[in-house]
């Protein structure tokens, strides 16, 4: 009988021991992920054949009705606060450009190869996607090119 309170006793302190051991990876130990979102469209006008991006970080493609193209971006970072992720924003970091050839519609980062940033957690790291909004009559055709539909 004695026995069996050790047993009881020594399962309580264990299942106390997997409990914390499976919620203080959670907690973050205080991280915070910054985040700032913006958007931009772009007009695309019925001469366009072919839609091409050149984006950096993640994309999705999602189509949607209608003759614009809207690029919702969304920068995370640890290492930065969101004024200093909205400073970089404002310097021009995650411009997006267009340039129109003829029927060809091109969107691209303007800022390809970033330039890494030291703050006093070390290099910034920062995670940027984008949710890309084109016209439903454009079918994908290769990796980052959309062609109209006939």
């Amino acid at each position: 009988m004695g026995n069996t309170k050790v047993y009881f006793t020594e399962i309580i302190n264990m299942q106390k021991l997997l409990f914390l051991f499976f919620l203080l990876p959670t907690l973050g130990f205080g991280q915070t992920t910054f985040t700032i979102h913006f958007h931009d469209s772009f007009e695309v006008s019925d001469s366009i054949q072919t839609i091409s991006f050149n984006l950096t970080g993640e994309n999705t493609i999602k189509p949607w009705p209608g003759n614009t193209i809207l690029i919702e971006t969304v920068v995370k970072s640890e290492e930065a606060n969101e004024k200093l992720l909205n400073y970089l924003k404002n310097k021009g970091r995650y411009k997006i450009i267009t340039e129109k050839t003829g029927e060809l519609f091109n969107i691209l980062s303007e800022n390809q190869s970033k330039r890494g940033i030291l703050t006093k957690a070390g290099e910034l790291e920062e995670k940027v996607t984008h949710s890309v909004f084109i016209p439903e009559n454009f079918a994908k055709t290769g990796e980052n090119t959309y062609q109209k539909k006939n």
